[in-house]
């Protein structure tokens, strides 16, 4: 089985929340199953930025998933924050996946500003909120758009703007910009890398 890598990606910032994985072993269906993890020890420091590399089937994505509390290990012990409960793990980590997922009916605006409403906060302020980091994600001007109006490169910046906004101390990032052509992919990759550079969190990104 291939095995996924973590490689940090410069010194960590004050914030966020550690993540510590010891033995952790992910198998799918009954024995002998598909063992996506077998093993894995892994430590991740508060305000840390984690690259976790692996060829396809490697177990990235699930590594991502056991993180998140999206998925209990078979086998070993994964907190984040120092909590390990699958509940408490949700609670602390913001799950970007592959795939946008925007909501077709609902515009850009109102895309971003659902993590919020999500947390209790009133749909106006919500999207003042959200508005106000339009222009920082090279958005302005597209609040009214849905999602078929926008380009890939766009829909991508507003499901990350959405998992920021969420306000969870680690982001789980599933290879975010993957679906997209080489250079539109490269352009995010740099913009994502000073996006980051703002934020106080944990970070956790899967990419090859």
């Amino acid at each position: 089985m291939a095995k996924v890598e973590a490689r940090a990606l410069g010194s960590p910032r004050v914030g966020g929340a550690g993540i510590e994985l010891r033995r952790v072993e992910r198998r799918y269906g009954r024995r002998p199953g598909v063992l996506a993890l077998e093993g894995l020890d892994l430590e991740v420091r508060p305000g840390e930025v984690v690259a976790v590399v692996g060829p396809s089937g490697s177990g990235k994505s699930t590594l991502l998933e056991v993180v998140a509390g999206l998925a209990e290990p078979t086998a070993g012990s994964v907190a984040v924050g120092g909590a390990q409960s699958p509940a408490a793990r949700v609670a602390r980590c913001a799950y970007m996946p592959q795939r946008d997922l925007l909501l077709p009916w609902r515009t850009a605006l109102d895309n971003a500003a659902l993590a919020l409403e999500c947390r209790g906060v009133r749909r106006r302020a919500a999207r003042e909120r959200a508005r106000a980091l339009f222009e920082r994600f090279g958005l302005a001007g597209f609040e009214r758009a849905r999602p078929r109006e926008l380009s890939q490169g766009m829909r991508q910046r507003v499901a990350f703007l959405r998992t920021l906004l969420a306000d969870r101390p680690v982001l789980a990032l599933d290879e975010p910009f993957a679906a997209l052509d080489a250079i539109t992919r490269a352009s995010l990759q740099t913009w994502l890398a000073g996006a980051l550079e703002e934020q106080a969190r944990t970070v956790l990104l899967v990419t090859h």
